[in-house]
């Protein structure tokens, strides 16, 4: 995922580079192992008792989770909390 991209010129050399912002998922499997159970995420939101809007931000990449939010989707997928990240 792209975060943002910024084109910056050495005055020296004239040279110009862009530097492009990107961020890994921190669960990087969940929209993966979401759409193998054919679930959306507020139906996955209901199976796990975490909020859609928490499945959607760690979706797009926030690193922002706590343990217990990752034991809670992992038993709704039907799935070890490491595969999460496998």
């Amino acid at each position: 995922m792209i975060v943002g991209m910024r084109l910056i010129r050495d005055a020296a050399s004239g040279v110009s580079s862009t530097i492009v912002t990107t961020v890994m998922p921190t669960v990087p499997n969940l929209r993966k192992l979401r759409i193998e159970a054919a679930l959306s995420q507020r139906e996955l939101a209901e199976a796990s008792g975490v909020t859609q809007g928490t499945i959607s931000r760690l979706e797009q990449g926030d690193t922002n989770v706590q343990p217990s939010t990752l034991r809670k989707l992992a038993a709704a997928l039907g799935v070890k909390p490491k595969e999460l990240f496998a």
